[in-house]
């Protein structure tokens, strides 16, 4: 979170203050690369709050992602044909799974809280509430 910030606001903010005309944004940024940051931060959001811990598998899942995308800006900077039939994947395969299986884990978790409480709620007793002590 603080490397996007200080990107933002320094690398970003300090060189539009300095040049006059602004900074120009490629297209490939807006079609591209945001989509897959949005992506990214709600993927790592929604493993957070299922769990509050981000699993070995949740890891290598975005260890992969990252190669991936690391991979087609490779092939992109070269000039490969490569790099557009996986930008086309990327964006529309990758990110609707995504979020397909960011919304599918997240309901499945809340969705087995919600059934482990309602079934073993009965088992916990409940504690009865200390009244202050006054004195007298």
């Amino acid at each position: 979170m603080g490397s996007n910030i200080f990107n933002i606001g320094l690398v970003l903010g300090l060189p539009a203050i300095i040049f006059p005309g602004g900074i120009r944004v490629p297209r490939d940024a807006i079609t591209m690369d945001l989509p897959i940051l949005l992506a990214a931060v709600v993927l790592l959001t929604a493993f957070a709050f299922t769990g509050l811990v981000i699993a070995r598998w949740e890891g290598a899942l975005f260890f992969v992602l990252y190669l991936v995308y690391v991979s087609y800006l490779v092939l992109d900077s070269i000039g490969s044909e490569a790099a557009p039939i996986i930008g086309s994947i990327m964006v529309w395969f990758v990110l609707p799974a995504l979020a397909a299986a960011v919304i599918t884990v997240f309901a499945h978790k809340l969705g087995v809280y919600r059934w482990v409480r309602s079934k073993f709620s009965r088992f916990v007793a409940k504690r009865p509430r200390k009244k202050p002590h006054r004195a007298e």
